[in-house]
Order: structure tokens, then C-alpha cells, then sequence
């Protein structure tokens, strides 16, 4: 039996405006949240969340990463931002994932 997702999508977008401050402004917020979305995800589509999340959680993890190994820590988070988001852009794209 197929269920309909728009309750669900909308239960789970409540809870993220619920778990997630918009004030949070560090580096270290920043993975606190996406480990929440993560977490969030997981409860509410199950093994469908990596399937409709994985490749955007992969590419924060890797923004984040980034972000993380600039050399001015003290910068503002948007330029780290930034400048993560044009690192990214010129690197080589992943190889594809194995086929089963």
C-alpha cells in the first residue's frame, strides 16, 4: 500500500524548524546541524533518505571539510563559505559509485 509523502515531508520539515536555530553562525553549528538532518532524515523517509539526501549531505560533508582546512579560521563564515563552494567547483567530480 503506497501512502501519500506531503504529510510526512511536512512533519518532517516542522521538526527541522524546531531542531535548527537560524542564529547558529560557526563551523561547528554548521555540522551540528547537518548531523541533525541527517539524523531527522533517517526518522522520517528511512532508508529512502539516502536515496532523495545522500548526494547533498555528501557534498556539505565535503564543503564543510573545506571549510574547515582554510588557513584564516578567524574568517567570516560566509567567505569560508564561499570560498569552500569555489574550491569544490573546480576539483574533479567523484568516479561513479560501484554497480552491484
Amino acid at each position: 500500500v503506497q501512502t501519500c509523502a506531503l504529510p510526512i515531508y511536512l512533519q518532517y520539515s516542522q521538526a527541522v524548524r524546531q531542531a535548527i536555530s537560524p542564529d547558529d553562525n560557526t563551523l561547528d553549528d554548521a555540522e551540528r546541524q547537518l548531523a541533525t538532518l541527517h539524523a531527522l532524515r533517517n526518522q522520517f523517509f528511512g532508508e529512502s533518505a539516502d536515496a532523495m539526501f545522500g548526494d547533498e549531505e555528501a557534498t556539505a560533508q565535503q564543503l564543510l571539510k573545506l571549510m574547515r582546512e582554510q588557513t584564516d579560521p578567524k574568517a567570516p563564515l560566509a567567505d569560508r563559505a564561499t570560498q569552500a563552494q569555489q574550491m569544490l567547483e573546480r576539483s574533479p567530480p567523484p568516479p561513479p559509485p560501484p554497480r552491484p
